[in-house]
């Protein structure tokens, strides 16, 4: 019930709208429901903020346009601005809106109890785009052979950048070997670094003329002959011969040959594109008659099979094998022999004799002995994750172990260990396979198969403190697990603690006296304020330590005890933002 005015004494008598003015005393009077106004007024003098006009060194800022350059992307020399797309008025706009080429944005200046500046600094915005380049054609074609890369892609500039997508995709470096019926994308650069926000799409075709072909790729010859390259029969007659499946030496027609010694021939084009695959004939001599064997005999894989092949064609196959057992083959008759590898082990062979009676030399009865070293394939793993990595003190989590064989063999009586840390109270486990022993942190399981998976769930209890980091690893197994890189898992609890025992029975009976909070002791910097039920402040603390009693220290009734009722806590530990607030009981 006041009247305004621009005087002490008469003056103009102003209403609610009119504007104030900046360093300017206004006077108000008093008045009752009848109407008498007092004869004296009150002088309010009137301060208006201005934080005056942002600053800037440039007011024309330019940006790369593939940047997508934002509002946030805008230098200015204070960081208390806001953005709008207008002198006067307009739009507010966010941090992350895209900047628009020859735009103009506004910024005001604002203070830390929020007055915004009167007038706005105007920033001009240049966004570059160098366009896009060029080439002659758009479809190049490549001898696959060659192994042509990304370097090798004509365009008619050199600024260029190349990716495997029209848009966003994976940046290819010149060495990048390209693929055939496969597009890459050029984009343009500046010398100070814009890109262009198109790109040129170049297809790529890479010629390869195949692999030969012939009807034998074992071609066997008498040595007395002195057979040489030209010897080979293939079905083409444009081809090159090496001594390897890749790079390697190119071999004249008149190299002479070696007896079980594969070449590998390359098909060529008219146009000198050569295959990128060689087909590969392997040359046997018939004098003398040495048996061969072919098959894995290096890292072969326990339990397991594998199949062993002699020459074809001889007679009385005699094959031995130690440390394995014949699935199939191995007779008299049998160019071939599977076997079963039951054991890891150094000491196994496969041999094999033969009598052979081809015309080029007499009969010659020799023995192959091959040694074969049998070891574990099978790979097992172990991950391990919680439920709930942010539990309070006292509150359940639950630890998931997975074990998985990753293998192509069995795993039998594998050991897991998972013992508890300190950090943790046990409830429970349960196994999908095996069986858990919480007292001594074992967890065995009997058998894996190739592609199973065991899974132990333990469901534990987080303690106030003590160790949170819970490891479990794989000990033993059997066979030994070739890769131990993965055989050890870990997860961890942060926990929040905090918990408020919000009822409390201060009677001095020494149980419940005091209104407690779990690990508050950890917080020395917080803050505890109680109101009742009106929402006036009763009690006040700072570094509260459980020693609440019940009593007032604030408002009238400070010191006293506070009556049976429900209030309201404020609970401050200024640390990570955290405040926690609700309801407690005070029972007397």
């Amino acid at each position: 019930n006041v009247i305004w005015y621009d005087a002490a004494t008469n003056g103009v008598q102003l209403g609610d709208t009119v504007l104030l003015a900046d360093n300017t005393t206004y006077y108000a009077s008093l008045t009752t429901a009848e109407g008498c106004e007092s004869t004296s007024r009150l002088a309010i003098t009137v301060s208006l903020t201005d934080p005056g006009l942002p600053t800037a060194t440039e007011t024309t800022q330019t940006f790369c346009a593939s940047d997508m350059p934002s509002i946030a992307d805008i230098v200015v020399n204070e960081s208390n601005v806001i953005w709008y797309d207008a002198a006067t008025n307009g739009v507010q706009l966010g941090d992350t809106v895209l900047l628009a080429n020859n735009a103009t944005y506004y910024a005001s200046l604002t203070t830390a109890a929020g007055c915004e500046s009167t007038s706005r600094l105007a920033i001009t915005v240049s966004l570059t785009d160098p366009g896009l380049p060029t080439a002659t054609e758009t479809t190049q074609t490549f001898c696959a052979s060659d192994m042509p890369s990304i370097a090798d892609i004509v365009v008619n500039e050199s600024n260029v950048i190349w990716y495997d997508a029209a848009t966003n995709g994976v940046q290819l470096g010149d060495s990048t070997l390209l693929s055939d019926n496969t597009t890459y994308y050029a984009s343009l650069t500046t010398a100070a670094g814009c890109e262009s926000t198109s790109r040129l799409a170049i297809t790529v075709s890479l010629t390869d003329p195949g692999l030969p072909t012939a009807t034998e790729t074992t071609q066997t010859f008498c040595a007395s002959d002195m057979p040489s390259i030209a010897d080979i029969v293939v079905n083409e007659s444009n081809v090159i011969w090496y001594d390897a499946a890749t790079n390697g030496v190119q071999l004249g027609d008149t190299t002479l040959l070696a007896d079980n010694t594969t070449y590998y021939a390359s098909l060529t084009t008219a146009v000198g594109c050569e295959s990128t695959s060689r087909l590969a004939i392997t040359v046997m001599f018939y004098d003398p008659i040495v048996p061969s064997i072919q098959g894995e005999f290096t890292d072969v894989c326990v339990q397991t099979e594998y199949t062993y092949k002699a020459d074809a064609g001889m007679l009385s196959y005699l094959w031995v094998i130690e440390e394995g057992q014949v699935i199939a083959g191995g007779g008299l008759d049998d160019d071939f022999v599977t076997v079963h590898w039951a054991s890891i082990t150094d000491e196994a062979s496969v041999a094999v004799s033969y009598i052979d009676s081809n015309g080029c030399v007499g009969d010659t009865n020799l023995t192959t002995t091959i040694p074969v070293n049998v070891i574990s394939c099978s790979d097992i793993t172990i991950t391990k994750t919680v439920d709930n990595p942010t539990p309070t003190a006292g509150e359940q989590v639950a630890f998931t172990i997975t074990v998985a064989n990753n293998g192509q063999t069995a795993f039998e009586d594998v050991v897991v260990e998972e013992i508890l840390p300190s950090g943790y109270v046990f409830i429970g486990a349960s196994a999908s396979i095996g069986t858990y022993n919480e007292i001594t942190g074992e967890w065995i399981i009997p058998n894996l198969e190739a592609g199973e998976t065991a899974v132990l769930t333990v469901n534990v209890k987080v303690a106030i403190d003590g160790d949170y980091l819970n490891i479990a690893k794989i000990i033993s197994s059997t066979p030994e697990d070739a890769d131990a890189n993965n055989n050890i898992a870990e997860a961890e609890v942060a926990p929040l603690c905090l918990t408020v025992y919000n009822e409390f029975t201060p009677n001095n009976d020494g149980h419940n006296d005091y209104f407690e909070i779990d690990c508050i002791e950890k917080y020395p910097n917080n803050t505890l304020k109680v109101y009742n039920r009106f929402g006036t402040l009763v009690y006040e603390t700072k570094a509260y330590d459980n020693t609440w009693d019940g009593r007032a220290n604030k408002s009238s009734i400070g010191g006293d005890e506070l009556p049976s009722g429900t209030y309201f806590y404020v609970l401050d530990i200024n640390q990570d933002g955290i405040v926690k607030q609700g309801w407690l009981y005070i029972m007397r």
